[in-house]
């Protein structure tokens, strides 16, 4: 017989989710990443993401 094993999370602050994910989100500390602007990029259907 398997036993079942129940886990409570409890939230400590508005950016802990349940869903895992390694993406970073604003307000997190940036860390060792580092950003560049890189100017408009053009999109394949034409729009234009202005100030990347």
């Amino acid at each position: 017989m398997k036993e079942l094993i129940t886990v409570s999370i409890a939230k400590k602050s508005p950016h802990d989710r349940y869903d895992v994910t390694g993406a970073w989100l604003p307000g997190d500390d940036v860390g060792d990443r580092e950003f560049v602007k890189v100017g408009d990029i053009e999109l394949e259907s034409g729009e234009v993401l202005p100030d990347v």
